[in-house]
């Protein structure tokens, strides 16, 4: 399954972005893959889907975010009664992603408390072989208080998600390190993760990075004055 391929992602982008560029956030590297086929494609249930826009279920404006944004189990940052919401459907492993997560950084520094941003999961298990336990890290850490800090340690260190990595990033931002591995040796929060999966199937999702504003998917290119003149509109509705 796709959303944006490489292809289409740098054409969209191509007036701030090139081949070799580094994406710089708070002074800090991040770690991004040269263009590939890595998000091209999901292997789902065992069935390979090609992309075909004409059958991308996620651009059918009839299509809402399934379930709604729910303020108990849903990761967010920014204000509950925000005018506006971004939900993202990422993958910690999609180089996509990690070109996109500096969009969002900005976006949420020029909405301010006009927006409120919610991120799922959506490993690409076949293609992402280090996705689906760096979500799990993630929802560990999200029940020890640290979620945010590790949604950008992961970002920030894209190309290094083995477990070990995994275990060094926990340590690094406070983590009770021997409570994260009891909680990975017994796929505590496999369902979790599952679960935002499946969200993101009812969703339309296929593929990451996917956006939805207000429940409704985005269609617009993934530069940060693009994606904010969308918002801001979605605040005037």
């Amino acid at each position: 399954m796709l959303c944006c391929t490489r292809i289409d992602f740098w054409h969209k982008n191509s007036s701030s972005l090139t081949y070799y560029s580094f994406i710089i956030v708070s002074h800090t590297h991040i770690e991004t893959s040269p263009p590939s086929n890595q998000c091209d494609k999901r292997i789902h249930k065992k069935e390979m889907i090609y992309n075909d826009m004409s059958n991308n279920s996620a651009t059918d404006n009839n299509v809402q975010l399934t379930p709604p944004v729910d303020e108990k189990r849903d990761h967010i940052h920014g204000p509950a009664n925000a005018p506006v919401t971004l939900v993202e459907f990422g993958d910690f492993e999609c180089p996509d992603c990690g070109i996109t997560y500096p969009t969002v950084g900005k976006l949420m520094e020029r909405m301010g408390d006009k927006m409120r941003f919610v991120y799922r999961y959506y490993p690409l298990v076949e293609v992402h072989p280090h996705a689906e336990h760096a979500a799990e890290v993630a929802e560990a850490a999200a029940a020890q208080g640290k979620f945010w800090e590790m949604y950008n340690e992961l970002y920030q260190h894209q190309r290094q998600l083995d477990d070990d990595h995994l275990m060094q990033y926990a340590q690094a931002i406070g983590m009770d390190t021997q409570r994260l591995d009891n909680d990975m040796q017994n796929a505590v929060y496999t369902k979790r993760v599952e679960d935002d999966v499946a969200s993101g199937d009812k969703s339309g999702v296929e593929g990451t990075p996917t956006f939805y504003i207000n429940g409704v998917y985005y269609d617009g290119a993934y530069n940060v004055d693009a994606m904010q003149e969308a918002l801001e509109q979605a605040t005037r509705k």
